[in-house]
């Protein structure tokens, strides 16, 4: 059996707020378990180094999860241009101690980001921007944009968003 991870994270003072939504459908808005944990900020925001303050969060609620995950969706960025190289998707799967595929869904361009595609979602003229590790950019911008839901947010990773917000 196949399962999915869509993960988000939410700052809160001095406290990140983490969510874990696992799914085994893509095409389906069907939850099989959630996850919350609350941690500590362990890094200031420093732009280019997103993965310094958000990869502590994602790392602490995947080893909280009972599983393994063939695929991990994060909001986010997989790869960034040289010199940086890797955005928070992309420092997730060197740090995962098992092979995964890595799915970025960022809402806002950066322009230091690459190798995405721009994916358009229901009525909406603001696109998603879709990366990937251990998947074609393409394959994953096609996979985001049939998710589940008729917004430009998919289902699945709106909740993710929610219960990061509770």
């Amino acid at each position: 059996m196949d399962l999915y991870a869509a993960v988000d994270v939410y700052y809160r003072n001095e406290s990140a707020a983490t969510a874990l939504v696992e799914f085994q459908d893509f095409s389906s808005c069907t939850v099989l378990k959630t996850l919350f944990r609350e941690t500590e900020i362990s890094a200031p925001y420093i732009p280019g180094k997103f993965y310094l303050r958000e990869l502590p969060c994602i790392l602490n609620i995947l080893e909280h999860s009972d599983n393994h995950y063939q695929m991990i969706v994060i909001d986010g960025y997989v790869f960034l241009k040289e010199p940086v190289r890797y955005g928070l998707g992309g420092h997730l799967a060197r740090a995962i101690d098992y092979e995964t595929i890595i799915i970025g869904v960022a809402k806002n361009y950066l322009r230091m980001a690459e190798r995405f595609a721009v994916v358009k979602r229901g009525k909406s003229s603001r696109p998603l921007y879709v990366s990937a590790f251990n998947m074609e950019t393409e394959a994953a911008g096609l996979l985001i944009k049939e998710m589940h839901g008729e917004n430009r947010i998919p289902c699945i990773l709106k909740l993710a968003d929610q219960i990061s917000r509770k």
